[in-house]
């Protein structure tokens, strides 16, 4: 059965991490009406789908990356690079390539560009006469068009940038790694597969998008919003070839501690490592591990297993035909199940921790799902939660979702629901009424 009802936030905004959508190399228009294959109310429903996905991430992140500025140098220009999210022309060059890669340069024009005049490079394709990157942000560059599977995420080097990201002391690494091939933080690029074919294609379940993620995914497709959760997943790090995330691969075999210490508190027993598969085996192995959605941070529990249920990992390889060539071989490629929803998990989780991402704490079994902020006049909040008659609650507050602060009494059950107001008389919270502060996060937790 598929959960079916809709959580609320449960708290004022404020994330360490804002992971930044940026359609501008969007010129297919697969997020506009004109490129949609569901028009203009397919391309609204995506851009929400994929802001949510990205959202959800955001909230569960709380890396700080330094901001980056880089002028046009005379000898030194950088360039970002990553696979154009909308363009693809095969030539004879590569012809097994399924990108092209798109070059932004801090250059002011070719004539100023370092790279072009000694021939080191052709122009790249955009000059942005100095590069700025705010301060925890990493940009993600959209865009839709023909591809052989749901989507393909990219984040590469790029000429010279590869040089002072390579360098432990560069500020381009942003504290966040330390440099040797790892993980680009400056952003990445995410293509989604634009094609829609018709209902008599056999191969329609891995084209036809459903892209509104406020409802249950029909069995004949393929849901956006877990698609795209996936994706950001992936430009974060997982299943690339950066070191932050083979760093944690033996023999084929997945070995991060933190990915291992959740699994076996979900499932006890002593485990070592988790099987991969997909291409160089870089996904989690598809049937053999299942885990918790991850209860922070504002799940989309509509269509999934719902909280508390376990559902197959996000980062999971999934089966398809056996090859001609070898008909007892069962291949394996990363992507989701047409008709299901998955969201992100415990596991999946861990494993960005285990790529170096510091993250919110996992929070505890006890904690009230479904919990109704309700913004009032004067920057009053109410919570309104289900409850169990003759039960009790902590009401917890938190100004950055690490550290929680219990509100004082426990508050009585009021029923089969019950309402508590921030700065209720007869209590005392230490963090004083939310029109005190810019941020304030709250959660209810059962009394045993």
């Amino acid at each position: 059965m598929r959960f079916t009802a809709l959580l609320f936030a449960i708290c004022l905004p404020l994330n360490a991490l804002t992971i930044q959508i940026d359609y501008s190399l969007d010129s297919n228009n697969f997020f506009s009406a004109s490129g949609n294959p569901g028009g203009a109310t397919g391309a609204t429903k995506a851009r929400s789908a994929l802001e949510a996905a990205a959202a959800r991430w955001s909230a569960i992140i709380t890396q700080t990356l330094q901001p980056v500025f880089v002028n046009d140098h005379p000898t030194a220009d950088i360039r970002l690079s990553f696979p154009d999210p909308s363009n693809f022309t095969a030539g004879v060059e590569n012809p097994t390539a399924i990108f092209e890669v798109y070059e932004a340069s801090s250059a002011a024009s070719a004539g100023t560009d370092s790279l072009v005049s000694p021939g080191l490079r052709p122009p790249a394709n955009q000059y942005r006469n100095g590069i700025s990157i705010p301060a925890d942000t990493f940009i993600i560059y959209v865009g839709g068009r023909s591809l052989p599977e749901d989507a393909l995420t990219g984040g590469l080097i790029g000429n010279n940038y590869d040089t002072v990201i390579n360098d432990p002391d560069s500020f381009l690494n942003r504290g966040f790694n330390n440099g040797n091939l790892s993980l680009p933080t400056w952003g990445s690029s995410i293509s989604f597969n634009s094609n829609e074919n018709s209902d008599a294609d056999p191969n329609t379940l891995e084209r036809k998008w459903h892209f509104d993620h406020t409802t249950e995914v029909p069995g004949d497709t393929k849901d956006f919003y877990s698609v795209a959760l996936a994706e950001i997943g992936h430009a974060l790090g997982v299943g690339l070839f950066y070191t932050d995330w083979t760093k944690s691969i033996v023999n084929s075999e997945y070995r991060g501690p933190f990915t291992l210490a959740t699994y076996q508190a979900e499932n006890g027993g002593a485990i070592d490592s988790l099987e991969l598969q997909g291409p160089q085996k870089r996904y989690f192995a598809r049937g053999f591990y299942t885990s918790k959605i991850f209860s922070g941070a504002n799940p989309n529990y509509v269509g999934t297993v719902g909280p508390g249920a376990q559902q197959p990992l996000l980062f999971q390889a999934r089966p398809t035909a056996p090859p001609p060539s070898s008909p007892d071989l069962l291949d394996f490629v990363p992507g989701i199940i047409p008709g299901e929803r998955f969201e992100i998990t415990n596991l999946d989780v861990a494993a960005i921790n285990d790529i170096g991402w510091s993250r919110i704490a996992t929070p505890p079994e006890n904690e009230v799902s479904y919990v109704t902020l309700t913004r009032g006049p004067g920057a009053t909040v109410t919570l309104t939660f289900p409850s169990e008659v003759d039960a009790s609650y902590t009401i917890q507050t938190s100004t950055n979702m690490v550290e929680w602060m219990n509100v004082t009494p426990a508050f009585p059950s009021e029923g089969t629901t019950s309402d508590w107001k921030d700065g209720e008389a007869g209590f005392s919270d230490p963090l004083g009424p939310a029109s005190a502060r810019s941020e304030k996060y709250y959660r209810v937790l059962k009394n045993d």
